[in-house]
C-alpha cells in the first residue's frame, strides 16, 4: 500500500468531514478535520469526482497499533478515515483508505506520537480488501444502531 503525505489548497473541492461531539476536548482535532478534508479533497479530485464527499458515518470503534481508532464510512461508499480516538497517544492522527487504480491505498497525516502510528500503520497496510470493506460496513453498521437509539 503507498502512503501519501500531501498538502494541496482545498477550495474547489467541496468535502464535508463531520465527526462526533466527542472528538470537541482536543483543540487541534480542529486542525485534524481541516486535514482531512484537505487529504479527502485530493483523493476525490484523483477519482475526478466533484461531488461532495460525507465522512461522517459511524463511528466504529477499532484497535490498531495497540491504541483506539473512530472508524467512520464516506458517502462514496469506498473511502473508510480512522481517526485516533481523543486521549489516545496517536492523537491527532488520522488514516485515509481510498481507491487508486482499482485498488485501495492508504495515507496518513497528523502529529500524534510516530511509534505509535508507525503500528498502526503497518496494522492497517497488512489489511486485505475485504477487511477495508469489512470496515467501511462496520462504520455503517454503527451509524444505523446509532440512529435506532
Amino acid at each position: 500500500m503507498d502512503i501519501l503525505h500531501l498538502a494541496a489548497p482545498c477550495r474547489y473541492v467541496p468535502v464535508t468531514f463531520a465527526l462526533d461531539l466527542t472528538m470537541r476536548p482536543m483543540l487541534s482535532s480542529k486542525y485534524m478535520i481541516v486535514a482531512a478534508c484537505c487529504f479527502l479533497a485530493l483523493a476525490a479530485q484523483a477519482q475526478s469526482s466533484q461531488a461532495a464527499l460525507d465522512c461522517s458515518i459511524g463511528p466504529a470503534n477499532r484497535s490498531y497499533g495497540g491504541v483506539p481508532w473512530l472508524v467512520y464510512a464516506c458517502s462514496d461508499n469506498a473511502t473508510v478515515v480512522l481517526v485516533s480516538a481523543p486521549g489516545s497517544p496517536a492523537a491527532p492522527f488520522y488514516f485515509t483508505f481510498f481507491r487508486k487504480n482499482g485498488r485501495y491505498s492508504l495515507g496518513g497525516e497528523g502529529t500524534g506520537a510516530r511509534s505509535v502510528t508507525d503500528r498502526a500503520y503497518s496494522d492497517l497496510s497488512a489489511l486485505s480488501e475485504p477487511e477495508v470493506k469489512g470496515l467501511l460496513a462496520s462504520a455503517k453498521a454503527a451509524a444505523t444502531s446509532k440512529v435506532g437509539k
